[in-house]
């Protein structure tokens, strides 16, 4: 009735029925035909196949992945800053780091410079109002980058030096950084 009948990890069935093959899991629409499967395997054990389990990831597969998981965490850290930015704006920062530069050093007349300047007067607000908040933004943008790219660095290090899985899972995102 069933052929290549296995029992999978997760307590569903495949199978191959009327040339067709199926995966069968314990629910939804697949009740009936589940309870028949999981019927017809106790009757026949000697015709279910039970998946074996997967081979243990190797060291250097965990290692990837905490680094995944480590880069993304610094990686979400510095995303949820830009998510306050248009994508033109974020495009445009180091010519505003470089216009605020110009203008605090009383280089008016820079193309970076007229950039800031054109978007303060379209703003409504004065240039160095302007200027001052870019250059802000730019020193509180540079210390989490350097805390964040700082941790990420650390803690890869701390990957390559791993030598087992239990290394591994010791190495975890900081709550604070610094």
């Amino acid at each position: 009735m069933y052929e290549n009948l296995t029992r999978n990890l997760d307590g569903s069935y495949t199978f191959v029925k009327n040339g067709y093959p199926y995966n069968c899991p314990n629910m939804g629409e697949w009740l009936e035909e589940y309870a028949a499967v999981h019927a017809y395997a106790m009757a026949h054990p000697n015709e279910v196949t039970i998946e074996p389990e997967p081979d243990p990831p190797t060291l250097e597969e965990l290692r990837e992945a905490k680094r995944c998981e480590i880069w993304g965490a610094g990686d979400t850290i510095l995303a949820a800053v830009k998510r306050n930015y248009t994508q033109a704006e974020i495009e445009s920062w180091s010519k505003q780091e470089q216009g605020a530069k110009d203008l605090a050093a009383g280089v008016t007349d820079s193309e970076a410079a007229q950039f800031v300047a054109g978007i303060a007067t379209l703003r409504g607000i004065p240039v160095e109002t302007l200027r001052d908040k870019i250059l802000a933004n730019v020193a509180a943008y540079g210390q989490l980058c350097t805390a964040v790219i700082g941790t990420q660095q650390r803690l890869d290090d701390l990957i390559k030096a791993a030598q087992t899985a239990d290394d591994l899972t010791a190495i975890v995102w900081p709550e604070t950084l610094g």
